[in-house]
């Protein structure tokens, strides 16, 4: 079964256009935005609904299966990496939210899910190290 591309949240960021509606959203979570942002479309605001729907009938799903889920806020602060952190030590199942950086790089996570797999460097890493 093929898996799914389009996430409803990435649908709602290109609804207006696929490179100012992405900025908008780094810069709103950075809080760096200034201008005036135009309002939600109804596909937009659906879109945004369903998926918070979605997440949060997924979560008790796995809540209700006793998974291990920790929930964050998912705000790329400080505080958000360092629970994602402490999340991933105490070996939690599930991170709804998660919020990673490592020097200049950050990223979020809808969901990050632990998997059981020895890690093995990539080839060009490996060389990189010699």
């Amino acid at each position: 079964m093929p898996s799914r591309l389009i996430t409803p949240s990435r649908l709602s960021l290109f609804c207006i256009s696929p490179v100012v509606r992405a900025w908008w959203e780094k810069l709103q979570a950075q809080k760096l935005f200034e201008g005036n942002r135009p309002a939600r479309s109804e596909l937009e605001q659906q879109l945004f609904d369903d998926g918070l729907r979605h997440e949060q009938v997924l979560l008790t799903k796995l809540e209700k299966q006793s998974r291990s889920v920790a929930r964050l806020p998912g705000k790329q602060i400080d505080p958000d990496y360092a629970a994602t952190s402490e999340g991933i030590a105490e070996g939690m199942k599930f991170i709804h939210q998660a919020s990673l950086c490592k020097e200049e790089m950050r990223c979020s996570a809808e969901m990050l899910r632990r998997i059981n797999r020895q890690w093995t460097p990539p080839i060009w890493c490996a060389k990189m190290q010699q």
